[in-house]
């Protein structure tokens, strides 16, 4: 089982579906790549395989505030032979499902955003989730990872682009380090930067206009262990920085976050 572990962990991917925790995940600097596995993921034939497990995180409150909250979520994910489903990855197939490429399309939720959230967002209103179709793109060899994901929906476009390297310090030890960068069209950046005419007469903000382009990019760092066959635990940390128009948005009170994650899987 343990030539198994992490699947999950190496699927482009941060689309969450649960109602309780969807809107944090975003910023928990924590996602199947931020964990790379430790062992060929896949077994010949169609099987069952099934991973649980839970997150706690320290995140900002939302993307852009100069404060912090801890959050508490759990995670599930199932896959057979190329089809998957979880709380990380939404439903979806992978065209390519090998040890070093996985290729991929999607059906997940975009963040949403509740303006009781923080009090500098009062009068701008909910962003509600809503779905998104996106696809994925994962490579990695002994010394490091290339992905690539974008996705869609109602509130615009964006995609991201991530590399890095992985250290073993121990048989059952990754060390990563890495770096992401993320772009998104006018759509998307003025439904999360943005203020229109209604908030801003809402919120006494200013309006603002948020133009397409670069989104934010990031520094990630993570530290994963497989306690045995069935167990694995993972630290991840990333500073995280906005970028483009959103630098400019009122909504943005810190250019800059920093979060940490523990997350503890378990496979059957």
């Amino acid at each position: 089982m343990r030539n198994r572990l992490i699947t999950l962990c190496m699927l482009t991917g941060s689309m969450l579906a649960h109602s309780v925790w969807a809107d944090d995940t975003q910023l928990t600097g924590f996602d199947e790549d931020t964990m790379p596995e430790l062992a060929q993921p896949a077994e010949a034939g169609d099987q069952w395989h099934f991973i649980a497990g839970g997150v706690a995180a320290a995140v900002p409150r939302y993307e852009g505030a100069n404060s912090t909250h801890g959050v508490v979520f759990p995670l599930f994910d199932a896959s057979y032979g190329k089809f998957f489903a979880g709380d990380l990855r939404g439903i979806g197939y992978q065209f390519v499902k090998e040890r070093n490429l996985q290729f991929g399309v999607r059906l997940g939720g975009a963040p949403g955003r509740k303006e009781s959230a923080d009090v500098h967002l009062t009068g701008t209103g909910d962003l509600h989730r809503s779905g998104e179709l996106g696809l994925f793109l994962n490579t990695r060899n002994d010394v490091g990872y290339f992905k690539l994901k974008a996705g869609g929906g109602k509130r615009g476009s964006h995609a991201e682009l991530g590399a890095g390297l992985d250290f073993r310090p121990a048989q059952r030890d990754i060390l990563r380090v890495g770096a992401t960068v993320g772009w998104a069209n006018a759509e998307y950046m003025q439904a999360y930067f943005g203020i229109d005419a209604t908030q801003a007469a809402s919120s006494g903000l200013p309006g603002y206009q948020a133009a397409g382009g670069l989104h934010d990019y990031s520094l990630l760092t993570s530290w994963t262990h497989v306690f045995d066959r069935h167990w694995l635990g993972s630290v991840a940390l990333s500073q995280r920085y906005v970028a483009g128009s959103a630098r400019n948005s009122p909504l943005v009170q810190s250019t800059s976050a920093s979060s940490v994650s523990c997350v503890a899987l378990y496979l059957f």
